[in-house]
C-alpha cells in the first residue's frame, strides 16, 4: 500500500528510544516503493531524548528524487532548551521550492510562553508560500499560557494570501485573546476546499462557551469543503494496550479490502464540556450525499466518564457504506484504562472494511510506560503487507 507512517514517539522515558532501537525502515524500501508521508512527532518527555535520537536523519538526495515529502514534526517539548539543542533542524529553501508540495505541520504545543521567544526566528517567507506550493499550514498553538498568544500576536496571515495561494488548513485553539481570528464566509465558499482541522484543546470548559459563536453554517459544509474525520484515542496507561489486546486488523483484511484510515481525536479536558457542546451535529444527509466526509475533531478524553456522556455519538452503517472513504485513523488517546473498557461497544465491523473503503491504518502508539512498547512487541506489519 500507500504507506503513511505515522510514528509519534510520544516517549516518556528516553530509554524507550532504545528499546525501540530496533524499528527501522530500509532506505531501498523508501526510495523504491511508495510515496512516503512520514509522520514523525517527537513529543519528548525529556530534551536529553533529542541527544539520544539524534542518529535519526533524512538525507536530501532521498527527499529530492523519491516521493511527495509531506512532513508533520509536531515538535511538543515539554523543555524549551530542547529547542536550543535541536536548532539544527532546518528545511533548505531551495528543497522546497524544487521538490515536492511540502505541508507542513508543525503544531508548536508550547509548555513555555519563553519557548516562543527563542524560537522567534521561525519564519515562512511570503514569496515562499505564494510561488512554490500548496502550503497547508496546520500550526495548532496550543499554549499552556494565554500571555504566549499575546508574545505570538505577530503571527497573522493575510488577507489576499489565503484568498489567492493556497488550500488553507488552519488549525488554531486559541480561544479568548485570539478572538480577532474569524474566517469570512466568502473566503470559505469561494476560494478553497476548507479542510476544518479544529482541535479544540479546551483548558477549561468555560472556553467552549466563550467560542460558542463558532459555527459553521449548514450551507457551508454542503457545499464546500471535504470534510474529514480523525479520531484518535491515546492511552495513558500501559495496561490500556492489554485491555484492548482484541484490537487486530487481519492480515487478508489489510491485503484485500481497504486503505483504511481513522482519526478521531476526543481532546476533552473535561467531560462536562460534551455537554456545553451538545448542538455539534452532522446530518446524516450532509454526510450522505455532499461530501467526502473526512472529520478531524480531537476530541481527548481527560476523564473516562466523557465516553459515556458521549455516548450517543454513531456512524451508522449503511453511511459508511454508500458515502464516503471512511479515512479511520484511531489512535486510542485514553487516560484511563476502564476507558476501553466502557467504550467496548465501538467496533468495525468486518463486512464494512472488506467492502467499502481504502483503508489506511494509522496507530500511533504513545506509550506512558516504556514496558508497554515490549508488552505490544507482538504488534508488527509483515514485510510481504
Amino acid at each position: 500500500m500507500q504507506f503513511i507512517l505515522q510514528v509519534p514517539f510520544i516517549l516518556h522515558n528516553a530509554s524507550a528510544v532504545e528499546r525501540f532501537s530496533d524499528y527501522h525502515i530500509k532506505e531501498d524500501t523508501r526510495k523504491t516503493t511508495m510515496q512516503f508521508i512520514l509522520q514523525v512527532l517527537f513529543i519528548l518527555h525529556h530534551a536529553s531524548a533529542v541527544e539520544r535520537f539524534s542518529d535519526y536523519h533524512i538525507k536530501e538526495d532521498t527527499r529530492k528524487t523519491t516521493m511527495q515529502f509531506i512532513l508533520q514534526v509536531p515538535f511538543i517539548l515539554h523543555n524549551a532548551s530542547a529547542v536550543e539543542r535541536f536548532s539544527d533542524y532546518h528545511i533548505k529553501e531551495d528543497t522546497r521550492k524544487t521538490t515536492m508540495q511540502f505541508i507542513l505541520q508543525v503544531p508548536f504545543i508550547l509548555h513555555n510562553a519563553s519557548v516562543v521567544e527563542r524560537f522567534s526566528d521561525y519564519h515562512i517567507k511570503e514569496d515562499t508560500r505564494k510561488t512554490t506550493m500548496q502550503f497547508i499550514l496546520q500550526v495548532p498553538f496550543i499554549l499552556h499560557n494565554a500571555s504566549a498568544v499575546e508574545r505570538f500576536s505577530d503571527y497573522h496571515f493575510k488577507e489576499d494570501t489565503r484568498k489567492t495561494t493556497m488550500q488553507f488548513i488552519l488549525q488554531v485553539p486559541a480561544v479568548e485573546r485570539f478572538s480577532d481570528y474569524h474566517i469570512k464566509e466568502d473566503t470559505r465558499k469561494t476560494t478553497m476546499q476548507f479542510i476544518l482541522q479544529v482541535p479544540f484543546i479546551l483548558h477549561n470548559a468555560s472556553a467552549v462557551e466563550r467560542f460558542s459563536d463558532y459555527h459553521n453554517k449548514e450551507d457551508t459544509r454542503k457545499t464546500t469543503m471535504q470534510f474529514i474525520l480523525q479520531v484518535p484515542f491515546i492511552r495513558h496507561n500501559g495496561s490500556a494496550v492489554e485491555r484492548f489486546s482484541d484490537y487486530h486488523i487481519k492480515e487478508d483484511t489489510r491485503k484485500t479490502t481497504v486503505q483504511f484510515i481513522l482519526q478521531v481525536p476526543f481532546i476533552l479536558r473535561t467531560a462536562s464540556a460534551v455537554e456545553r457542546f451538545p448542538d455539534f451535529h452532522i446530518k446524516e444527509d450532509t454526510r450522505k450525499i455532499r461530501m467526502q466526509f473526512i472529520l478531524q475533531m480531537p476530541f481527548i478524553l481527560h476523564n473516562a466518564s466523557a465516553v459515556e456522556r458521549f455516548s450517543d455519538y454513531h456512524i451508522k452503517e449503511d453511511t459508511r457504506k454508500t458515502t464516503i472513504q471512511f479515512i479511520l485513523q484511531v489512535p486510542f488517546i485514553l487516560h484511563n484504562a476502564s476507558a476501553v473498557e466502557r467504550f467496548s461497544d465501538y467496533d468495525i465491523k468486518e463486512d464494512t472494511r472488506k467492502t467499502t473503503m481504502q483503508c489506511i491504518l494509522q496507530v500511533p502508539f504513545i506509550l506512558h510506560n516504556a514496558s508497554a512498547v515490549e508488552t505490544f512487541s507482538d504488534y508488527h506489519f509483515k514485510e510481504d503487507t
